[in-house]
């Protein structure tokens, strides 16, 4: 739509010692929308491989962590004057096409936020993690790193949540505890290369993180239903059909 074009985008991708990938993840995802990298202090050449394929950078002097580091770029963003932000991994397992359907909802304006379910998930803390997201909030897949949404309406006036520890899920988690409008994509993600170590560690402790991030969304939970019964009630369950809608 002509109204689009209007809306400035932006594309952050959370780099941590992600130098053999990060090149090629840019250069599919610059066709789109203009890419920044907030480089979680990498300790190899994430940062100049990724200036070397076009993208912005943000260094932080240290390593903070995912939420954190995604936090400081949707402040940048903010600070650039990008009205909509998209998020993508940096280790290359996201398709970068897939990119334009994922924002192309929130930028018409249609939807506040839209997010990716991937048909696979990794570790038994996962499909925990997802089991409870989808009969609490309606969303199938608070993990995935894929997806966009309008910083006035999610990350702003949740912005200090954001920078919690939780794996990127108090983002959907904010926008279906206000009533937000949210459309889900269906993705395919690929598989990671022979000896490359999942991002959030090793097999005791990415099930320790993903167990952490879920019992920060039941605490979250608790104290919603606490201080406001109606609303999240209506926000979780009375709503929930109208406002997440599944496209594609």
């Amino acid at each position: 739509m002509d109204g689009n074009k209007q809306v400035r985008s932006l594309i952050v991708i959370p780099a941590l010692n992600e130098e053999k990938t990060i090149s090629a993840v840019i250069k599919g995802a610059i066709k789109i929308a203009p890419v920044l990298v907030v480089n979680d202090g990498s300790k190899d050449n994430t940062a100049s491989v990724a200036r070397e394929a076009g993208a912005l950078v943000l260094d932080l002097p240290r390593n903070v962590g995912v939420d954190r580091a995604l936090a400081a770029g949707f402040k940048e963003a903010s600070r650039l004057g990008y009205a909509v932000v998209a998020t993508i991994d940096a280790d290359g397992q996201h398709d970068t096409s897939v990119l334009q359907s994922i924002m192309d909802p929130v930028i018409s304006g249609q939807f506040d936020m839209c997010h990716s379910c991937r048909t696979n998930y990794c570790r038994p803390s996962e499909w925990l993690l997802r089991r409870y997201s989808y009969y609490v909030h309606g969303l199938g897949d608070v993990l995935s790193g894929l997806k966009a949404f309008s910083l006035k309406t999610v990350f702003e006036p949740h912005e200090a949540m954001v920078s919690r520890p939780s794996l990127g899920t108090a983002l959907p988690w904010a926008a279906v505890n206000d009533g937000a409008s949210i459309a889900e994509v269906f993705i395919t993600v690929k598989d990671r290369d022979e000896g490359d170590t999942p991002r959030i560690g090793g097999v005791f402790k990415a099930n320790y993180r993903v167990v952490k991030a879920l019992m920060r969304l039941v605490f979250w939970d608790m104290r919603s239903l606490m201080r406001h019964p109606a609303k999240f009630y209506k926000a979780r369950f009375k709503d929930r059909r109208s406002r997440r809608v599944v496209l594609g």
